[in-house]
């Protein structure tokens, strides 16, 4: 069984960023052993368990994770993470002291090539291609698809008030909402998919951030770019909003839910070394995720390890996609969506398609391929 190996103080200090100095209240006669989760490739280990004589704790989103109020003496850990070979530490917890432990975790085997997402160099929409374009020149606020996402379930006013400074609403009910920038006394021209609305307030609570795309805000007349401007300015005087739909109402929408078909009797689910031909990622239709926008245009390289169970008809299984390692949540949620909307080859046992526990590890880059 992999002993884990045990890192100077000083360094987790500095994997921690300072987080190993904060001081926990400290109870006589106990210590705590705080560390990092990662695999053999250096990837941090997110929701590992890590059980001890006294505690059971999961790393968090970057693989850290602390068992506190441990008594002194002699110590062993477990830890286990579905798609990893379990492991074990052994070590002395000393009284009033941390002791620092990392865990490298051995995946389970898998000979699934990583699948690459390039960030693109071109734009998919000549409108979201002058987005772009004006987030460079100009000085209003730019929010993408990956600014939006959290404010879904939102009004339209809310996600303004929250990513926009010096947002303003007022009003309610059948007469709809006023909304100001930056203290301008007359509403904002709101503009959708490049089309003008009509002067005068436009209650922009009717439409719901999950079909929104991207959001430009320029807060005054003079910031806003000559596409948006009316005659002689008239009715920009209190800045624009410009709002572009996504172009599907399901282009990358996850729904999750509990696994069809759950009463009855347990459909078998096989490993990869159970089955005659393993399941594995369909070259005619390829995963796809999107590249985070906020992550491509600080040119922000990533990895992903998912893990899922692929049906007897090539769909992953509704609620078995599970992330086991990711660089970034944003990676992470990109490799979610993209894998809930694909299809795999599903796994052959016996010549019969099976249910099958499917690994597959994503790279993202932004060196031109």
């Amino acid at each position: 069984m992999l002993t884990a190996a045990v890192v100077p103080f000083a360094l987790l200090g500095f994997l921690f960023g300072g987080a190993a100095t904060v001081h926990a209240q400290v109870v006589p006669g106990t210590g705590a052993i705080q560390g990092v989760v990662r695999d053999t490739a250096g990837t941090p280990v997110a929701y590992a368990e890590i059980t001890g004589t006294s505690g059971r704790v999961l790393s968090d989103s970057v693989g850290r994770f602390r068992l506190a109020a441990l008594p002194a003496g002699a110590a062993v850990l477990q830890l286990r993470r579905i798609g990893y070979r379990a492991t074990s530490w052994v070590g002395t917890v000393k009284a009033g002291e941390t002791v620092p432990a990392e865990f490298a975790l051995v995946p389970i085997a898998r000979d699934l090539q990583a699948v690459v997402i390039a960030a693109p160099h071109t734009f998919n929409s000549r409108q979201m291609r002058g987005f772009y374009t004006r987030r460079q020149r100009y000085g209003g606020h730019f929010l993408t698809r990956a600014d939006i996402a959290p404010h879904d379930n939102s009004q339209m006013t809310d996600l303004l008030r929250a990513r926009i400074p010096g947002v303003s609403v007022s009003g309610s009910g059948l007469g709809g909402t006023r909304l100001r920038l930056r203290g301008q006394r007359c509403a904002p021209m709101v503009w959708i998919d490049g089309a003008s609305t009509p002067a005068g307030e436009f209650d922009v609570d009717i439409i719901q951030p999950f079909t929104v795309a991207a959001i430009e805000v320029y807060p005054s007349v003079a910031s806003v770019p000559a596409e948006f401007r009316t005659s002689m300015g008239r009715d920009n005087c209190g800045g624009t909003i410009v709002i572009w739909s996504r172009l599907g109402p399901h282009d990358d929408t996850v729904t999750s839910g509990p696994v069809a078909g759950a009463s009855g009797p347990p459909i078998p689910v096989f490993h990869a070394d159970e089955v005659d031909e393993p399941a594995a990622v369909d070259t005619a239709t390829l995963v796809n995720p999107v590249y985070p926008d906020s992550l491509r245009a600080f040119s922000v390289p990533g990895a992903v390890v998912a893990q899922f169970v692929v049906d007897t008809t090539g769909a992953p299984v509704a609620g078995t996609i599970t992330i086991l390692s990711a660089t970034h949540d944003l990676f992470a949620g990109a490799v979610t969506r993209a894998i809930a909307v694909s299809l795999f080859v599903p796994g052959r046992r016996n010549g019969q398609a099976v249910r099958q526990v499917l690994v597959v590890p994503f790279q993202f880059t932004t060196a031109r391929r």
